[in-house]
């Protein structure tokens, strides 16, 4: 873990005590299984459903930007996507309007650190829509590789299954 993002991540925890009381947890991290290649202008949505066992407690968000042909990275700083996170079961957005990729990752050098842990439900599925503005050569498509940084959750007494490795 980087050094500058521990003591953020602790006290998202220190305020968050009651959604992690009685909880053993576990490092992991979320990635979408196929990343998406979305050409300029065009607007894409995929899932990711949590596991069934865990619910997932999201301390960061991360991307990384790539031009499909090119092969080359594009800093999220430069980007002019949007994006939109949904959970789709309670039918709650995470940001009241899809969110420019430069505001929430800047120049991507750190994770974009929620300010307080967004805990998300067993089998929940979060949907992603990203709309590329202008990212990459406009015959080609760019990649938006996402992150979910956090750990799983597990509650005390929930079974023998440990939570290490």
């Amino acid at each position: 873990m980087n050094p500058t993002t521990a003591p953020q991540i602790a006290q998202a925890i220190r305020s968050s005590p009651r959604a992690l009381a009685n909880r053993f947890e576990m490092f992991y991290v979320y990635n979408p299984a196929a990343p998406p290649v979305i050409a300029q202008g065009a607007t894409t949505t995929f899932t990711l459903t949590t596991q069934a066992e865990y619910d997932f407690a999201v301390y960061a968000l991360a991307v990384s930007i790539t031009d499909f042909t090119a092969g080359t990275v594009i800093l999220p700083a430069n980007s002019t996507a949007l994006i939109q996170i949904q959970d789709t079961g309670a039918g709650a957005n995470w940001f009241s309007n899809p969110v420019g990729l430069s505001t929430l990752f800047g120049s991507a050098q750190l994770p974009f650190n929620l300010p307080v842990i967004r805990i998300v439900a067993q089998t929940a599925t979060l949907s992603f829509t990203i709309t590329n503005g202008k990212d990459g050569t406009a015959a080609a498509g760019v990649t938006y590789f996402l992150s979910l940084i956090g750990s799983k959750l597990q509650t005390v007494g929930q079974g023998a299954r440990g939570l290490i490795g």
